[in-house]
C-alpha cells in the first residue's frame, strides 16, 4: 500500500512538538509492515528556527521525506510553518497514493491537501492531534480568526475525510463541537519499547520532578513552578525542559524563580532529542498538569522508561492513565498539583508502585508495532470500501 502523509512538521524538527514525534514513529512502523510510506512536510523546526532555507529529500527510516521551505517574499515566515512549495508538492504527487493522511488542523495544507484528493478522488483521513479541542480554538491566540477558518474552511477539510483519527476518547469527546463527521476512531500514539527499561526506586531523601515541554500557558508551567515552591529543597527538585514558546509567558516563569530566590526549580532550556531520552532515566515523576492536551508523546515517552505521570483533567489519556495505576491525577491550580506532589513525598512505596504500572501500561496500549498494525487495517478498510 503507498500511503502519503502530510503534516507541517516531521521528525527532526523535536521542538515543534509531539506531532512531529508521533508523525515519525507511525511512518517508521507503517515502513516495518511494508507500506510505502512517504512524507510531505516543511523545514520548519519549531521555536522559530528552520531545518534548511532550501527544499531537499532525505530517506529516515525507510520513509521518503520531501523538505518543502518555508517562508514568504524570501523569508521564513513561522505561522502555520508556510510554504508554498509544500502546497506545489501536494497537488503534484497526491495522485500516486492509495491514501492519505493529513496532520494536525487550522494550516493551509490541509485543504489543499482536500482539494488534490477530491480532484483525484483519492480518500484521505485527518488526525486531528488535540487541535479540536475547545481550549486550543477559544482558550489562546485569536479565537475570532480561529472559529471563521474553521467554519469557512476546515469544515469542508474534516467533513471531507473518509475517518477523524482522535488519540483518546476524552479527546474524541471534546472534539464534537468542531469535528463536522461523524466518522472517527480511536487510536492512540505509540511509541517502540525500550530495550532495558527499568524501574529506578526512590532511594534519595527528595524525589525529582521532571517536565518537558515549550514553555507556553497550555503547559501551566508557572502554576506547576508555584507548587514546586511550596516544597523545600530537601524534599523534591523540579527541572523544566523545553523551548520558549510564549516569551512573556517565559518570562513570568523566569521572575517568579528570581523573584523568590527558588534554587530547586530550574529552567533548562530546549534539548536534543538525545539528550532528553536520556534525562527521562534520572527522574522520579513526570508532570504535565496542562490546561489542554492531547495524547502527549512526552508523557508516553517518559513512561516508557517508568516515570508515572502527574497530570491534570485536560490531558487526553488521563482516563488510560487513572485505569492503569500509572499517575496522579490533580487540578490545574498550584494548591491542587502541591497536593499530588506531596501525596507522593509521603509514600515512596506507592510512587515505585506507580512507576511499575507506568511501564506495564506503555507495554499495553502504546506499543507503536500494535498501533501501526492497527492503523494500516484502517487504511485497508477504507481504500477497500
Amino acid at each position: 500500500m503507498k500511503v502519503l502523509h502530510v503534516t507541517p512538521w516531521y521528525e527532526p524538527a523535536w521542538s515543534s512538538g509531539g506531532t512531529a514525534v508521533s508523525a515519525s514513529n507511525m511512518c517508521r512502523a507503517l515502513v516495518r509492515l511494508e507500506a510505502e510510506v512517504c512524507v510531505l512536510t516543511t523545514t520548519d523546526m519549531g521555536a522559530g528556527q528552520v531545518l534548511s532555507k532550501q527544499s531537499y529529500v532525505d530517506e529516515l527510516g525507510g520513509v521518503e521525506v520531501h523538505y518543502a521551505a518555508c517562508g514568504l517574499a524570501g523569508t521564513s515566515f513561522r505561522q502555520g510553518a508556510f510554504s508554498f512549495t509544500l502546497c506545489k508538492n501536494i497537488v503534484s504527487k497526491v495522485a500516486a497514493f492509495d491514501i492519505v493522511h493529513i496532520h494536525s488542523t487550522r494550516h493551509v495544507y490541509g485543504a489543499v491537501t482536500a482539494l488534490a484528493c477530491r480532484r483525484a478522488n483519492i480518500p484521505y483521513i485527518v488526525t486531528a492531534h488535540g487541535s479540536l479541542m475547545p481550549w486550543w480554538i477559544e482558550g489562546i491566540g485569536r479565537p475570532f480568526i480561529k472559529k471563521l477558518y474553521i467554519n469557512m474552511i476546515d469544515r469542508y477539510v474534516l467533513a471531507g475525510a473518509k475517518s477523524l483519527h482522535f488519540l483518546s476518547d476524552f479527546e474524541r469527546e471534546s472534539s464534537t463541537q468542531w469535528s463536522f463527521n461523524k466518522v472517527s476512531f480511536v487510536l492512540p500514539n505509540g511509541i517502540k519499547k525500550q530495550k532495558s527499561a527499568f524501574v529506578n526506586k526512590s532511594n534519595e531523601q527528595r524525589i525529582k520532578l521532571l517536565h518537558v515541554g515549550r514553555i507556553h500557558p497550555q503547559k501551566n508551567t508557572l502554576e506547576l513552578i508555584k507548587a514546586a515552591c511550596q516544597f523545600s529543597s530537601e524534599s523534591i527538585i523540579l527541572d523544566i525542559i523545553g523551548a520558549v514558546d510564549d516569551e512573556p509567558f517565559y518570562t513570568a516563569c523566569r521572575d517568579y524563580i528570581a523573584n523568590n530566590n527558588i534554587r530547586h526549580v530550574r529552567l533548562l532550556g530546549a534539548k536534543s532529542f538525545e539528550e532528553v531520552q536520556k534525562a527521562y532515566t534520572n527522574y522520579d515523576l513526570f508532570c504535565m498538569p496542562s490546561v489542554v492536551e492531547g495524547v502527549s508523546m512526552a508523557l508516553i515517552e517518559a513512561a516508557s522508561f517508568g516515570l508515572p505521570a502527574l497530570v491534570s483533567e485536560f490531558v487526553g489519556n488521563y482516563r488510560e492513565i487513572l485505569a492503569d495505576g500509572s499517575g496522579v491525577l490533580v487540578g490545574v491550580d498550584a494548591e491542587s498539583i502541591s497536593l499530588g506532589i506531596a501525596s507522593l513525598v509521603k509514600d515512596k512505596e506507592k510512587l515505585d508502585a506507580l512507576k511499575l504500572n507506568a511501564l506495564n501500561s506503555v507495554n499495553k496500549r502504546y506499543d507503536i508495532d500494535r498501533v501501526a498494525a492497527l492503523l494500516m487495517q484502517k487504511y485497508k478498510d477504507i481504500v477497500e470500501n
